[in-house]
């Protein structure tokens, strides 16, 4: 038996009742159970040092009570129970774990009341006990309750700093730790939406991100989701997922109500995670330089206006994934030349062909080969504006490299 100040300030036959009550309720709680078992050495000791305290301040209220009835309120807290145990335990022992725990106990002093109080007291005591035992639980919902606040606050907070530690290419060991409660594995794979959720509603809002939370669980992923300005950020760790197109199927119809959503590309690792999250916020703020976009959007077909608003991402990618192939391949196939000239000509296959001295059909070909290579259509005006970007960019390059 663990002493306790407040049990030493009974005399011995309470003292030996408090500890036969208490050894009676943690053996019916262990039997009782399905959750004390899962406990770990900690936590459990907690509860024991919990239902001790209890049973304690019940007999010296109890007695006093009886001693004192017309001087006594009944006012009594049991607030400070709580206090011996760190909140962390509070996502070990939930609360339906402490009101159990009491009901048993008042069961338990029910059963065995005649441990403290001769046969004509045992009515006031067992009211003593029920009263007691109403005000433990309430003391323990509002402190759960306080702490689910609390959670929920640091919670917002955590994940707010992730996503804007990752936007930063900031993987300090604040960081790490914070991630860590996502278990994400090593080489987890991501990818990132940004979207309006609110739509003039808080509470809309919080609806919209427990269903998207709800959605992405479901298929063994986690979502990391922080508010920015007027827009919303969600960060997905695809879990089993080897495709978003699961995770898409599954928002579908969450997408009919937020009015704007674009998606980042999928990508390994937290330098991965923080990569899809730049390409999805700046692909959504770039969305205004491309009145005809879809919705969802995805930050891929947003590469040319990316670039032209600065982001570094998208001018590399278009460099290193669209310029330099058709560079490094100019002497085999004329493709870059081709598309520099059809570009910017006005698409014109004739003065296209004029200028490189080929034929119309020459061009057609080069053309056809070029989306191959790029992954972009010359021929689709949309298209053709993000190679002409690509072009632009690597022309720049060039000339910033040989000066």
């Amino acid at each position: 038996m663990v002493n306790s100040p407040q049990l030493e300030e009974l005399d011995s036959h309470a003292r030996e009742a408090v500890e036969f009550i208490v050894n009676k309720t943690m053996d019916r709680v262990n039997q009782e159970t399905n959750w004390y078992s899962n406990l770990g050495a900690d936590e459990a000791h907690y509860l024991h040092e919990i239902v001790l305290t209890a049973v304690t301040d019940y007999i010296t209220y109890a007695r006093n009570y009886q001693q004192n009835p017309d001087e006594s309120d009944q006012s009594i807290s049991a607030d400070h129970l709580f206090n011996l145990a760190p909140l962390e335990t509070t996502n070990q022992i939930s609360l339906d774990n402490v009101i159990e725990t009491t009901r048993i106990a008042v069961d338990t002093i029910e059963d065995n009341i005649s441990q403290f109080v001769g046969k004509k007291d045992e009515a006031a005591y067992v009211r003593s006990a029920m009263y007691y035992s109403r005000e433990v639980a309430f003391s323990a919902a509002q402190i759960y309750g306080r702490v689910a606040v609390t959670r929920s606050i640091w919670d917002t907070r955590d994940e707010a700093f992730i996503i804007e530690s990752l936007l930063n290419q900031d993987y300090s060991p604040s960081l790490q730790s914070r991630v860590a409660n996502f278990k994400w594995q090593p080489n987890e794979e991501f990818f990132a939406l940004v979207g309006i959720f609110e739509d003039g509603s808080n509470l809309r809002a919080g609806f919209v991100q427990a269903d998207l939370r709800s959605a992405v669980l479901s298929l063994g992923g986690q979502a990391c989701i922080s508010s920015h300005d007027d827009y919303t950020i969600v960060l997905i760790g695809m879990g089993p997922q080897s495709s978003r197109g699961p995770y898409l199927e599954a928002m579908a119809e969450l997408f009919d109500t937020i009015p704007l959503v674009c998606f980042g590309p999928k990508c390994p690792r937290l330098e991965g995670a923080s990569e899809t999250l730049r390409a999805a916020v700046n692909g959504f703020k770039a969305r205004f330089a491309y009145p005809e976009h879809p919705n969802p959007m995805r930050a891929e077909d947003l590469l040319a206006e990316r670039a032209l608003f600065g982001d570094e991402d998208a001018q590399n990618e278009l460099y290193n994934k669209v310029y330099l192939p058709m560079k490094n391949d100019e002497r085999k196939t004329q493709i870059l030349s081709t598309l520099q000239n059809y570009l910017f000509s006005g698409s014109s296959l004739e003065k296209t062909a004029q200028v490189l001295k080929v034929h119309p059909n020459t061009i057609r070909y080069r053309l056809k080969k070029s989306v191959q290579m790029t992954g972009w259509d010359a021929t689709d005006p949309r298209e053709a504006y993000v190679l002409l970007t690509a072009i632009k960019i690597g022309l720049y390059k060039d000339s910033q490299i040989r000066s």
